[in-house]
């Protein structure tokens, strides 16, 4: 329960760094359409491979060139920016695609399920992910930097055990 507190406490902690907003600066009908469309499997794939893992590798290179290793990873089109920490978890952003289905509203829908599909992020940290679709690449960059932000605040905070006992490095030689 003090971690949970503790995750709180750096969350709330951080007024002056507003958190990237999804298609933010763009106008409200290019909201509205990407709000109403349902982007497909390989929309998702093409936006993470063409936005996300750039953007990873960008802030990757960065991190390493100030003294910080990380490293972008991975897996079955899944990518995430890591940064081995010692003694504490590691910080993780990932991205993968996920799919939901959608509303079957006749019978024939319901023997055809449609999904939707989503760019959803990941943390090391079990937090709970959001839809980063439709973000530009420096928004995407903006939003690594919020969670970094918060994972400083988390790590650094003696109330935190969830962060400071890190499961990775329990099983390390």
């Amino acid at each position: 329960m003090r971690a949970d507190l503790a995750q709180r406490d750096a969350q709330s902690a951080m007024p002056s760094t507003p958190p990237a907003q999804p298609a933010s600066g763009l106008t409200w009908q290019r909201r509205l359409a990407l709000i109403l469309h349902s982007p497909s499997e390989k929309e998702v794939q093409r936006f993470i491979a063409n936005e996300v893992r750039p953007a990873f590798e960008q802030v990757a290179r960065e991190l390493t060139r100030t003294g910080r290793p990380a490293e972008v990873v991975e897996e079955n089109g899944t990518y995430a920016l890591h940064c081995p920490a010692e003694g504490v978890r590691d910080f993780i952003y990932g991205v993968s695609t996920v799919s939901h289905p959608l509303a079957s509203l006749s019978p024939f829908d319901t023997a055809h399920p449609d999904y939707r599909f989503e760019a959803r992020t990941y943390f090391s940290n079990g937090a709970r992910g959001y839809d980063v679709m439709g973000m530009t690449r420096d928004q995407i960059i903006a939003d690594i930097l919020v969670q970094l932000e918060r994972y400083q605040l988390l790590v650094q905070s003696p109330a935190s055990q969830l962060v400071t006992e890190a499961p990775e490095h329990l099983n390390a030689g």
